[in-house]
This record gives structure tokens, sequence and C-alpha cells, in this order.
């Protein structure tokens, strides 16, 4: 891909270009929903990515050419836009406001941009852009000196703030820091973070899985799980459920059904579940046990559709990502492999674990129901 950028950014501009940037896309391995309340999470860049060939400007505005339109953010202004909420200038400006005010420089740039991260495939094609406009702030003008969490920090600001999105830092961080990586968001402005290396190449492939159903109207659904999250925190007195006691949670729990109500309650002991399993499956990848990761896995899966609930809601008529649950377990139970949620959950993708020797067939069954090019491989 970074040929074809060079060469898009050389026709374009009609110079070579200074740089040539990436950033991958991301899949969740275990931590669902739980970075927002200040928990643990494993997470891995995938084997897609975004690429730009980039070059310096001195007017002070970024002109992208990406696969879908060119675009241009003037950066005389760093202010949100409301008319950009939503869009990919809001992003631009967003990082360039947190690099600006972080002490950190910022210009102008010509950028050719090129993705095979499927994009809506819940794989993060957002943050991985977002930490791509970091990159190029950080090669053209910094002397690459922003760490990479700098950058994660600063694609978090940019869609909280102008994208108009309230995510969490777990997209982000795994783009910026790549790998595996083992991130604990306890201390939410210095998350501590360790790589991990992947042991399991000899045993099974990560697969991600696009079941086609649509995010448009679930941003009420993925609200309510932080709200039912916050609903308990606040009874026990602490901003995040990440920050609260567990023994005291399991000491009040009839209260807390009372007050909160029991959806709130089973959310909660999803996130004190979810978060252990997080330390536990970090255990089974530093220790090579194929078995207690596929494992831990079953059991992250169970707990996010008894506990979080997040695999349809009940006013949903398309249940496409609980039909892809269920297709891929009857191809997959049978060999040792697991299914489970991937992400936000209620509509869009969710992540397969293939033994080796099973990919092609797995694949297979899984496009004969949702299409070519619906499974791709993220591990």
């Amino acid at each position: 891909m970074a040929n074809g950028t060079e060469q898009k950014h050389s026709a374009l501009f009609g110079r070579s270009p200074e740089a040539v940037l990436s950033a991958p896309g991301r899949t969740e391995l275990c931590g669902n929903h739980t970075d927002h309340q200040s928990g643990r999470v494993i997470a891995a860049a995938i084997r897609r990515s975004i690429t730009a060939a980039v070059s310096a400007r001195a007017d002070g505005k970024c002109v992208l050419h990406t696969d879908t339109g060119a675009f241009e953010v003037s950066l005389s202004s760093l202010a949100p836009v409301e008319c950009e909420r939503g869009t990919s200038a809001a992003l631009v400006r967003g990082v360039a406001e947190y690099f600006a005010a972080h002490s950190l420089k910022i210009g102008g740039f010509n950028a050719a941009i090129e993705s095979d991260i499927p994009i809506g495939s819940g794989v993060s094609s957002s943050a991985a852009f977002e930490v791509l406009i970091g990159r190029i702030f950080n090669a053209l003008y910094n002397g690459g000196s922003a760490e990479p969490m700098t950058i994660a920090l600063a694609a978090q600001y940019a869609e909280n703030a102008h994208f108009g999105k309230p995510c969490g830092l777990m997209d982000q961080a795994a783009c910026a820091l790549g790998g595996v990586q083992f991130i604990d968001f306890f201390d939410r402005d210095a998350p501590n973070v360790n790589a991990l290396e992947w042991p399991f190449t000899n045993e099974f492939a990560i697969y991600i899985i696009n079941t086609g159903s649509s995010h448009a109207d679930m941003a009420d659904a993925y609200a309510q799980i932080t709200a039912d999250m916050k609903s308990v925190s606040d009874i026990l007195g602490a901003d995040r459920l990440g920050h609260a006691d567990e023994a005291e949670f399991m000491r009040r729990l009839s209260e807390i059904r009372k007050t909160a109500g029991d959806r709130a309650a089973m959310r909660a002991l999803h996130f004190f579940g979810e978060n252990a399993r997080v330390s536990d499956m970090a255990a089974a990848i530093r220790s090579a046990d194929a078995a207690a990761y596929a494992r831990i896995m079953r059991q992250s899966a169970a707990s996010s559709e008894s506990l979080l609930q997040n695999i349809f809601t009940p006013a949903q008529q398309d249940r496409s990502l609980a039909i892809g649950i269920a297709l891929a377990r009857r191809y997959l139970d049978p060999i040792g492999g697991v299914a489970r949620v991937h992400g936000g959950g209620f509509a869009g993708t969710m992540q397969a674990l293939v033994p080796i020797g099973a990919e092609d067939g797995f694949v297979r069954h899984m496009e004969s129901f949702f299409g070519n090019s619906s499974v791709i491989r993220a591990i």
C-alpha cells in the first residue's frame, strides 16, 4: 500500500512525500465494556491499516485525499465546529487542538490516504484515522517526540470533543500502541500499559465477522450501559466501577437492586467479573496456555450475553449479531473454537477463535450467510 500512497501523493501534489505513515485497526480480546469504567482490557492491533503519504504545508491547511473523497481543514481556528461534528474534518481539528494545548507543534500538511480497514466493521477505522493524524503532526512537526499514549489521548479527545462520540480510550490506545497490549485504565490520565507477546500462532487464529446490522440506532443502548454502571458506582460512592470496592458491591447488592434496578446490578456484576478475567487472560497469554485462553474467552462471551446484555435490545427486529454468533458456534463448538460479541455490541461485529486448519472452512461457512469479505483475519 505504501508505494501506492507515495505515487498518489506525487500525482496529487506535484512533489514527493516527506514521510509514509500508518496506523492499524484494533480488536478487543478481553474487557468488554470495561475501559469506560476505569477497568482493564486486552486489545490488539489487527492485520489491516490506514496509510498516508504526507508532506508539510506552510499555509496552515490540512489537505487530505482519502478513499472516500477529499477535504480540507484550516488550522487557523482549533475550536470545535458544530457543522463538522460526525465528520473526519472534526477529527483532524480535534487532534490538532489537543497537540497545541499540550505544547506540541502543529502545521498544515498534504496527505494521500488509503485504507484496507473495513469501515463500520467494529475494528476501529475511526480510531486508526485519528491516530494517523496524530502521527502526521508528530512526524512533520515534532520530530517523533510525542509518545504513543499521548497520540492516543489526542485521538480520544478529538472523538469526544469534536466528533461528538463519548468513547473510552481502548480503541485509540490499541491503535497507537500496536501489538497485543494489557491496559489498566484505573488512572485514566496515565493508563498502565504492558505489552504481551502473542504465543498462539500455531494453535488458532482470531477473526472478525461483520454481521451486517447497523449501529445507527444503537447510541441510546450504548449510553444506557454507561448510565447503568454509573448508577451503581454512585451508590458505592465512586466515580466509576473500576474505583469501587467489589466486596462492598456484593454486601450491598440487595440495596443496589432496589435502587438502581436489576439490569444495572447485572451489568455491574459483568464489570467486576470481566475485569478479573482480563488479568486471567493476560496470564494465559504469558504462559502460552491455549486451553485457558479459550476457556476465558467463553466465560467473557457468556457474561456479555447474560449479564451485560449487549447482543440485542428487546426492541430490535434485526438480530444479525445474535444469529451470527449462533451460526459461528455451530461450526466452532465441535472443534474447540469460540465465538463472542466484539466491541460495543447490539449490532455489527463478532469475534471468533478458530483452530488452525479450520480457517478456510470457517470463512466459507460465515461468508455463505453474511457475504464475501464479511470475515477478516485479525490475528
